[in-house]
C-alpha cells in the first residue's frame, strides 16, 4: 500500500537532505505538513513540490514537462513515481504518489494510474466517504435540492428518508464508498429475505440512484448497483 504521510525524518531520506533542512522547509511553509495526534507529518503529495537535488520548493529535478509522470530512485532505496491526474479545487496540480521496491513495479503502478486518468476513473482527492456519509449528503443536500426544483416528488424523498436509516445504513453504511462491491449488495438483500422482508427492490433503487450521482461527481468510478440484477418484488408492500 502506498504511503500517504511521512515523518520528517523519513521525508528527509526520500528527498536526500538532512532532517534540519526538512524542518526548515516546513517552518518556512515551502513544505506542507499536518499535525496528527501530536506528531508532525508530511503528506506524500507535498514531496512532489520539492526538488530532491536542491531542497528548494519547485519542480522536481527529473519531472517531465507539461505535467508528465516522473519516476526516480529515492534516497530511501525505494522507487517513487508521481502522476499528475488533474487539478485540485484550489487550482494546484493533483499529483498522486506511487512507490515500490523496483523500477518495474513503480512503472506498472504509474501506467495503471495514467490509464485511470485517461478514462476518467481517478477518484477526487480527499477522504473517500462511507456509504452512510454519502447517503446522508445525497438525501439531505442533493435530494432536498431536487425536491425544491421540482425534479423529485416530496413523497419520494420522504420514502427514501424512511427506508435508508432502517436498511441502507445498518446493512451497508460502514463500507467505504469506493470499496462497495456487488457481493455486499447481494448479502444485504439476502439478509432482508432472511428477516422476512420479501422485497428489496426499493433498497436497490435508492442505492442505484445515489451511486449514479456519486459516479457523476467522481466520488467513485462505477455504480456497483448496475453490476447485479435488480431484485424482483414479490410483494408490492415494504415493511420496516
Amino acid at each position: 500500500m502506498d504511503r500517504l504521510f511521512y515523518r520528517p525524518e523519513d521525508a528527509a531520506v526520500v528527498l536526500g537532505m538532512s532532517r534540519a533542512a526538512v524542518f526548515r522547509l516546513i517552518k518556512s511553509g515551502e513544505l506542507r505538513s499536518v499535525k496528527y495526534e501530536g506528531y508532525r507529518l508530511v503528506p506524500a503529495d507535498a514531496l512532489s513540490g520539492v526538488c530532491p537535488a536542491t531542497g528548494r520548493g519547485g519542480v522536481m529535478a527529473d519531472r517531465k514537462p507539461n505535467g508528465r509522470s516522473s519516476i526516480y530512485l529515492g534516497q530511501d532505496g525505494y522507487w517513487h513515481g508521481w502522476v499528475t491526474v488533474g487539478i485540485k479545487p484550489d487550482g494546484s496540480p493533483d499529483r498522486r504518489h506511487r512507490m515500490g521496491k523496483t523500477e518495474a513495479e513503480v512503472t506498472r503502478k504509474v501506467r495503471e494510474l495514467e490509464g485511470k486518468r485517461e478514462t476518467g476513473q481517478v477518484a477526487k482527492p480527499g477522504k473517500v466517504p462511507t456509504v452512510a456519509e454519502w447517503m446522508t449528503e445525497y438525501l439531505d443536500v442533493i435530494c432536498d435540492r431536487l425536491v425544491a426544483s421540482g425534479k423529485m416528488a416530496p413523497r419520494t424523498l420522504d420514502d427514501y428518508l424512511s427506508k435508508t436509516p432502517h436498511w441502507v445504513i445498518p446493512l451497508l453504511g460502514r463500507h467505504r464508498l469506493d470499496r462497495l462491491a456487488p457481493e455486499h449488495l447481494d448479502k444485504a438483500y439476502a439478509t432482508m429475505l432472511e428477516q422476512g422482508r420479501s422485497s428489496s427492490t426499493v433498497l436497490h433503487r435508492i442505492l442505484s440512484r445515489a451511486l449514479k450521482i456519486a459516479v457523476r461527481r467522481n466520488k467513485v468510478t462505477k455504480n456497483v448497483a448496475t453490476l447485479i440484477d435488480a431484485p424482483v418484488a414479490a410483494d408490492p408492500t415494504w415493511s420496516r
